[in-house]
């Protein structure tokens, strides 16, 4: 996997943003649109994570990754390992757990070359669904999960409208799996 910084990103759609409004800041112009969580994991997201997917028939390991920018990775060669960062924030880990699950979940059976045609448009899906069932657990990722979302997906929301199905039935499968009483608690306040 790669990082969004170690990418080149199709301009097309920063370029259009900059004609409607030459003041804007787009993803583009940032060194990095995605902000490293700090702080610690007080609802316990990764140890709770790793358990539900570890469940699942996946191996789990926080090891040292080279420096590529890269805070975790799942395989797509039928091992099922996901590796984190061991480096990271316990905050950093516990997001970066729940977006590797989602690839986990959602992509496993995708084959690796349609895997890295479409990689743009799985990171979107893993992140959202990162984003997504952390808020449902009561946790903020928005200071990473918006810049990256926004960095892959290129500012095209099509992709996020498209993808919502998807990330939505993934993230409730997984907070229902951490917290089963998440999806009352939410559909009460609905």
């Amino acid at each position: 996997m790669f990082d969004i910084a170690q990418t080149d990103p199709i301009t097309e759609v920063a370029d259009w943003m900059r004609k409607k409004n030459p003041k804007a800041r787009v993803w583009v112009d940032l060194a990095s649109p995605a902000h490293t969580l700090i702080g610690d994991d007080p609802a316990d997201i990764y140890s709770r994570t790793v358990d539900y997917i570890t469940a699942q028939g996946w191996t789990v390991s926080r090891e040292q990754i080279p420096e590529t920018g890269t805070n975790g990775y799942t395989t797509t060669d039928g091992t099922r390992r996901i590796v984190i960062a061991a480096d990271l924030t316990a905050a950093q880990a516990a997001k970066t757990a729940l977006h590797e699950t989602a690839h986990a979940l959602m992509h496993a059976d995708i084959d690796t070359a349609d895997y890295i045609a479409h990689r743009g448009r799985c990171e979107v899906e893993a992140e959202s669904v990162a984003y997504v069932a952390a808020g449902m657990l009561g946790v903020d990722t928005s200071d990473y999960s918006i810049g990256y979302i926004a960095g892959w997906s290129e500012g095209n929301t099509d992709i996020i409208v498209d993808t919502a199905a998807r990330v939505l039935a993934t993230a409730r499968q997984i907070a229902a799996a951490l917290d089963p009483d998440t999806l009352t608690d939410t559909e009460d306040a609905a």
